[in-house]
């Protein structure tokens, strides 16, 4: 078992993650015996102790992109995020193998929203594909939750692109 930290894309339907990491690297070399992944965003400043919790996991199955198309496709997805990568590599260095770097693709099968300021007494919200799919956030087009308070009866949406929240 083993943890890392990575600089990802992820496409607009969040069912693609795409990350860079040289070969290698431990978690390069643990991905070929071992692709089930999970991970976290923290969408929030970290200030201190105490502070209400908001954020993203998920779990999934990683691999390394192998096809130049694969390669191609996964390197535009993160290049998109991070230009800055042209400066370092490009996706035809990979897939000539001119760098150690390799492209690696995340396919989430799970996706749970943790949001403590909107959902106090449930903070943890699975998300569904299906869920994913219906329905964007006004703010920045992003894919939404829902949840009705059982007692108030009140509809509360929160995206989990930006992690804004509002009445329904």
């Amino acid at each position: 078992m083993w943890l890392c930290h990575v600089w990802y894309a992820h496409s607009p339907d969040l069912r693609k993650i795409v990350f860079t990491s040289n070969e290698s690297r431990r978690h390069s070399m643990e991905i070929k015996d071992n692709p089930s992944v999970s991970g976290g965003v923290v969408a929030i400043p970290l200030e201190g102790l105490g502070q209400e919790v908001r954020g993203l996991v998920f779990s999934g199955t990683v691999y390394e992109a192998q096809t130049p198309d694969e390669i191609d496709s996964a390197y535009a997805l993160y290049e998109g995020r991070w230009p800055k990568v042209r400066s370092m590599f490009s996706a035809q260095d990979v897939i000539t193998e001119a760098t150690p770097m390799r492209m690696y693709v995340l396919r989430p099968n799970k996706y749970s929203l943790w949001d403590k300021v909107n959902y106090p007494d449930s903070p943890q919200q699975a998300l569904t594909f299906d869920e994913l799919d219906q329905a964007n956030c006004p703010y920045c087009g992003g894919f939404r939750v829902t949840n009705v308070d059982a007692d108030t009866g009140i509809l509360t949406i929160s995206c989990v692109r930006c992690l804004r929240s509002w009445r329904g």
